[in-house]
């Protein structure tokens, strides 16, 4: 089927040729007062074009044979001309033998119509010529697009898996510290603790492998992590949910929140002896997405980004590469006391099946 369509554009283009050349052979005859002969003038051309028309697969797989760019260019430039003069004594020929069958036989010698018929055939020939390159190197820019695009995607692709892979073993390692920290002090409190901490490892290595995951299962894995906090700090960590039912069904990074409650409790709350309260909440304005995680403890927003704990490096580098400039991520000053996180992002949400 796509072969029968080339052949059918590639006749078209020729027939259009013919078409209008012969319609300023018309024109010629009606300027000069002639007499107009349509059906003979339209044969003319056309015994003219189609010799040509039937060459031109050949030039076309000469110029992908032969480029003309690249080292040993100009002994495949000789190729080209040599080429050139052969079919144009070939299409002298057919162009003869299709007069002869029309009933209008040329007049001159073989030589003599090879020899005005040479500007058609430099034009023909290296016209096609052109197209031929023009062709290749769009479809070698196309190609190197595609493979750009490509190259990118495996790259974001590899960075969003080191991030990811980055931030989980940094959550356990702390994790599996505050258990041991407890075995001695308090045996049964750890068991606790090490039992929702395989909860927590068995739905997520459950789960999807998709960097995005709904927002509901995304605070299932903090909640989790929560539980697990409180454990090791008793009554005094308690949490205020402020989430949006709308939110629940947008997409997030996968482990957006985690981290950013872990540095909340870690770096706020658990420098308070009285403990103190994590914050999360989430809406929606239109069609962004926007969360909050906020502590009251003694701890100080690290404004300067250098500053920055890995959680919130890995996450910035994230929301970025997920969402380029359609993300912000801004850490300031709570009212309360210690720091709030707070990222604003596309809402997008999940494609129920």
């Amino acid at each position: 089927m796509r072969r029968a369509r080339t052949v059918l554009v590639h006749a078209s283009l020729w027939l259009a040729l013919s078409l209008i050349t012969a319609s300023q052979g018309i024109l010629t005859y009606l300027a000069t007062g002639g007499e107009v002969l349509v059906v003979t003038v339209l044969l003319l051309n056309l015994a003219l074009w189609f010799p040509w028309a039937a060459l031109s697969p050949v030039i076309l797989a000469a110029a992908r044979r032969w480029p003309l760019h690249g080292p040993g260019w100009p002994r495949r430039l000789a190729a080209h001309v040599s080429l050139n003069l052969a079919l144009a004594i070939v299409a002298a020929l057919l162009y003869r033998l299709l007069r002869v069958a029309i009933g209008m036989p040329p007049r001159g010698n073989y030589a003599l119509m090879i020899a005005s018929g040479l500007n058609t055939s430099l034009l023909v020939y290296w016209g096609l010529v052109v197209i031929a390159h023009a062709t290749a190197y769009y479809r070698r820019s196309q190609e190197r697009q595609r493979l750009t695009v490509e190259l990118d995607r495996q790259l974001a692709q590899t960075r969003l898996e080191a991030l990811r892979a980055q931030i989980q073993p940094h959550f356990l390692f702390n994790t599996l510290h505050a258990i041991a920290s407890r075995i001695r002090s308090d045996p049964r409190g750890a068991e606790d603790m090490l039992g929702s901490l395989g909860e927590l490892l068995r739905t997520h290595l459950q789960g999807s492998v998709a960097h995005e995951v709904p927002l509901r299962q995304e605070l299932d894995l903090v909640d989790r992590y929560v539980a697990i906090q409180q454990v090791r700090f008793d009554d005094r960590l308690s949490v205020e949910r402020r989430i949006d039912p709308a939110t629940l069904d947008v997409r997030v990074p996968v482990l957006l929140l985690q981290p950013l409650v872990e540095n909340a409790i870690e770096h706020g709350i658990a420098q308070r002896l009285s403990g103190g309260t994590l914050g999360i909440a989430a809406d929606l304005r239109g069609d962004e997405l926007h969360l909050r995680v906020r502590d009251d403890g003694q701890g100080t927003a690290p404004l300067d980004e250098s500053q920055w704990h890995v959680g919130l490096t890995n996450t910035r580098d994230r929301l970025r590469a997920l969402y380029g400039e359609a993300q912000t991520l801004r850490v300031a000053s709570a009212a309360m006391g210690g720091f709030e996180v707070s990222i604003t992002m596309p809402a997008k949400r999940v494609v129920s099946g």
